[in-house]
């Protein structure tokens, strides 16, 4: 039970932690472009 509840926890820290990389990556890929849009 224990150990479920350690892999469950480290599976979502896991999951949260790409998500917000891919979403950084994302944002400063979208403002990249802003900028070569708006020159």
């Amino acid at each position: 039970m224990y150990l479920s509840l350690v892999l469950i926890s480290f599976v979502f820290v896991f999951v949260f932690v790409f998500v917000f990389l891919f979403l950084s990556f994302y944002l400063s890929l979208l403002l990249i472009s802003f900028v070569f849009v708006l020159n």
